[in-house]
């Protein structure tokens, strides 16, 4: 009780002194701040950069998470079954009615394609899916065009990772594709957002003409009764169990809330990475606050002499020089907040369409400008240390002896 007592009385003695030396020792900061406009300008746009680039990242990482969120809340089922060789639909579709927990479920065909090119030539492969008219379990975004429709012949809904393959034709256009050993064309009536893999989606009747494989699917989706991710994994395990009952192999297996956190996982990357520039960036201002503090203090070797000479100790010069880098950081942090916004908004703009070929919406994450105000200031400090070290060892004999 007695050392927490003394330590309190400490604490409220250094606060009390640290109060009453503060607007002095603020004031003293501020006008040294910006003596040299020129140089303290070149800490500032580094500084400032730093912070605008990084609270835009933040922003910009949050508009992705939710993009690709909502577009993997298209996927309207919630677990996902591939089987290792194709079986008859019926089947798959009484292991899962026969499976409690399920709400609904369909049988989609799965398989591969190529782009045939005029020439001849083949483009990379493709993942082809067969869809049941109407199916209310696949809702992807549309960016342009529509989705597959009741009645649809011939007709291919592909995602931007698909028509990255195609090489022009765009929605309303004919490509023709090879399924196997079958060359038809397909008319193009819609695109989706990247999907990261390739897929084309076509009616199912079309799928089994094409692939001869009629009546017989590869994947089973089903929708659970709740959306949790422990009531999908329980659903998934009895689903499993039941169509290995049943003789079926099972080639992969997954649920809609694991895939949205490795699609979410993938897409921070980008935020990394950007936020590597950042850091360079910021370490760059670090490096340029530290030498100007530096030359500010050996250009003010007098006036920390008549400071000394007037009674300053050497925790004051030290927090003089301290106080003054924090100022600068945190006009540079300002400034960068303001910076954030239109640079937010151009790389949204960018980022959007080359990532997930989808608009993403200006998110302006708060939390992030509190962040980097707790950054800059301990890069600040840190960088001020050295230089306040070096001006509190200076005595009144070196600073009247200093000819400079």
């Amino acid at each position: 009780a007695l050392i927490t007592g003394a330590a309190q009385g400490m604490g409220a003695h250094f606060a009390r002194r640290l109060a009453e030396a503060a607007p002095a020792l603020l004031l003293i900061s501020v006008r040294n701040t910006f003596r040299k406009a020129g140089r303290v300008a070149l800490t500032l746009v580094a500084l400032s950069l730093a912070g605008a680039m990084f609270i835009g990242v933040l922003g910009v990482r949050q508009s992705i998470q939710a993009t690709a969120l909502a577009m993997q809340a298209e996927a309207n089922y919630d677990v996902e079954v591939n089987v290792a060789e194709p079986q008859p639909a019926g089947d798959l579709l009484t292991a899962a009615r026969h499976t409690p927990g399920v709400v609904e479920a369909e049988a989609w065909g799965v398989g591969s394609a190529r782009l045939v090119f005029p020439d001849g030539r083949l483009s990379g492969s493709m993942v082809l899916v067969g869809l049941p008219a109407g199916t209310p379990l696949s809702q992807p975004s549309v960016i342009a065009g529509r989705r597959l429709a009741r009645g649809d012949r011939s007709t291919l809904f592909v995602n931007a990772d698909a028509l990255d393959l195609f090489r022009g034709p765009g929605v309303g256009e004919t490509v023709k594709l090879r399924i196997g050993d079958d060359e038809r064309w397909w008319r193009i009536v819609g695109v989706s957002a990247r999907g990261f893999v390739p897929v084309a989606y076509i009616p199912y009747a079309d799928f089994e003409r094409a692939t001869g494989a009629t009546g017989y699917a590869s994947r089973l989706v089903v929708r659970t009764a709740g959306s949790a991710a422990e009531q999908q994994q329980a659903v998934q395990a009895q689903l499993l169990r039941r169509l290995h009952q049943n003789g079926i192999e099972v080639e992969r297996s997954s649920i809609t809330a694991d895939s949205r956190k490795s699609v979410a996982s993938n897409l921070d990357i980008v935020a990394i990475l950007l936020l590597s520039m950042v850091a360079l960036v910021a370490l760059v201002g670090g490096l340029g606050l530290a030498s100007t503090m530096s030359i500010n203090v050996i250009e003010r070797t007098r006036e920390i002499g008549v400071l000394r000479a007037l009674g300053a100790q050497t925790p004051v010069v030290r927090r003089v020089v301290v106080v003054e880098g924090l100022v600068i950081g945190l006009v540079s942090a300002v400034i960068g907040t303001i910076g954030a916004l239109p640079f937010d908004a151009w790389l949204s703009a960018t980022l959007g369409p080359l990532i997930l070929y989808h608009p993403l919406d200006v998110v302006f994450w708060w939390p992030g400008v509190l962040l980097w105000l707790v950054i800059v200031a301990l890069i600040a400090v840190l960088a001020s240390l050295a230089p306040a070290q070096a001006a509190a060892r200076l005595t009144i004999r070196e600073t009247l002896a200093y000819d400079g």
